[in-house]
């Protein structure tokens, strides 16, 4: 099974966060410190009751906006949720925490959400017979009794990456995508490449997602603007984590949780949220300050007149 209809809620998703946190960003800034005024005359409590009412005003916004942000969440996390579809929540969560994460919040604070998403996580693996049936199938990556029930597609992948080699069998070689691994389009893409292009086409897409996330994180490390750096974390952890989580499906590392290959996978709603993103991504590095030491140009001699 293929996720591509819940791409855009990624990216929807990440780009509110981003929103709120540079909201708060900018008006922690606004903020006048009162303990910097002088201790006496008349105006000065006039002065610090005005300060007062700007900073609840602005406590009452930042209330409000951290409010709707939260329930926009929580609705849209629930109805991925509900449409039993872990894999896409799990990315989503990875979206949020990490978009809160490059907003500068305090590590503590991601105590309660680590552990509620752990708790969600759990129950909603004790509750399905299939999901506890693909997590134990891990533990036993060589029993192919399970090979009619629940891990056809797995042991189909294995068999797949293993048949390619370090050379590959060449492109369009392949014989599991013919009606053998299914979703061979989609969810194991990566396992047809392994087939057909070899160890060197495996090593080849690794490298070229770890590039993405180098020139991603070099915007979020030279940018000097808040809300240009929650976005390209976000995009970047939201890109690169789903492309890890996966690979690790198709290595068995992780259970089959129904996520698609970044730009490689079967859907044209995952590829033009993805290229969406990336676009962003490209305006984010145009507004990179431009640091490079301004060398004067030396002066010219002047000419000899002749006479």
């Amino acid at each position: 099974m293929t996720i591509t209809s819940t791409a855009f809620d990624q990216q929807l998703l990440s780009l509110s966060c981003a929103t709120a946190m540079s909201v708060c960003e900018v008006a922690r800034r606004m903020r006048v410190d009162t303990t910097a005024l002088p201790a006496r005359g008349p105006s000065v409590k006039t002065a610090t009751s005005r300060c007062g009412l700007r900073s609840l005003k602005t406590a009452m916004r930042l209330t409000c906006a951290a409010a709707v942000i939260g329930l926009s969440t929580v609705i849209v996390i629930g109805t991925v949720l509900g449409g039993k579809d872990l894999g896409t929540v799990m990315i989503l969560v990875l979206v949020v925490l990490g978009a809160l994460f490059f907003a500068g919040i305090k590590l503590r604070m991601f105590i309660v959400p680590a552990v509620l998403s752990l708790v969600v996580v759990l129950a909603s693996a004790l509750g399905s017979e299939n999901r506890m049936a693909r997590i134990a199938n891990l533990f036993d990556p060589d029993d192919a009794s399970c090979y009619y029930t629940s891990c056809y597609q797995s042991l189909h992948g294995i068999w797949g990456l293993a048949s390619g080699g370090v050379l590959g069998l060449g492109l369009g070689n392949s014989k599991e995508k013919y009606d053998w691994l299914p979703a061979a389009a989609n969810d194991y893409i990566f396992a047809i490449i392994g087939e057909e292009l070899g160890l060197i086409g495996c090593l080849v897409v690794l490298i070229l997602f770890a590039l993405f996330a180098v020139g991603a994180f070099h915007i979020v490390r030279r940018t000097d603007d808040t809300f240009v750096r929650i976005v390209a974390g976000s995009v970047a952890l939201w890109i690169v984590g789903q492309a890890i989580v996966n690979i690790g499906v198709v290595l068995r590392i992780f259970p089959v949780l129904g996520v698609p290959l970044p730009f490689m996978s079967q859907g044209g709603t995952s590829l033009l949220s993805v290229l969406i993103a990336c676009g962003v991504l490209l305006s984010c590095a145009r507004t990179l300050p431009d640091r490079r030491p301004v060398v004067a140009a030396a002066p010219r001699p002047a000419r000899r007149r002749q006479r």
